[in-house]
């Protein structure tokens, strides 16, 4: 798998923290934790990162809301959302945005290994 740029964000600084620890094992992914949604909009737009991980919830809304944003500015950019809803509400709520996976409300290192799986698919 080629070098991926990934940011997880949250409102929470350290929610993702088994996830990205996860994640880290894997050199060729470069995982960043942020906080800010407009950081990971300007980022996206910039074309400077290849996936967006977002939470449910984020200090400026909700996270389906900046993946529809991030999607906007840049199409082909891949995402993931981190979702409570069954999988087929999931499906119907997020229809047409691309998203290629949903996570656990507590994302660790089963979520990784799966995301990983994912990816290695994508590239």
């Amino acid at each position: 798998m080629k070098d991926l740029n990934i940011i997880l964000i949250s409102k929470d600084g350290d929610y993702f923290k088994e996830f990205s620890t996860a994640l880290n094992d894997d050199q060729s992914l470069k995982v960043r934790c942020i906080t800010s949604a407009e950081e990971a909009l300007k980022k996206s737009a910039a074309q400077a990162v290849d996936v967006v991980v977002a939470a449910e919830n984020l200090e400026e809304g909700s996270g389906l809301d900046l993946i529809k944003q991030v999607v906007k500015t840049n199409p082909f950019i891949n995402t993931a959302l981190v979702s409570p809803l069954p999988h087929e509400e999931f499906h119907e709520a997020t229809e047409g945005l691309g998203i290629f996976m949903q996570l656990s409300p507590t994302p660790g290192r089963g979520d990784a290994e799966k995301f990983c799986a994912h990816l290695a698919r994508i590239y």
